[in-house]
């Protein structure tokens, strides 16, 4: 969980999609393209985290409370 807001994470990770590649110029062009290999999931992530925050924005307040783990 990021935050308490809901779409808070699809934001922080669209943000790091786009950073990602500024990030990785000062390394060398070899470490950029494993780097970024590892970091290839943000349009998933991205897609979940607003397929969650939209199914939080349905639920009673019992059951919020539960998904984030208040209760």
């Amino acid at each position: 969980m990021f935050g308490r807001d809901p779409k808070t994470q699809p934001k922080f990770a669209q943000g790091r999609k786009e950073l990602l590649e500024k990030e990785l110029n000062g390394l060398p062009k070899h470490s950029q393209e494993k780097v970024a290999l590892l970091f290839n999931k943000f349009d998933a992530s991205i897609k979940a985290a607003k397929q969650r925050a939209a199914a939080r924005e349905q639920m009673p307040f019992e059951k919020l409370l539960v998904d984030m783990k208040f209760k």
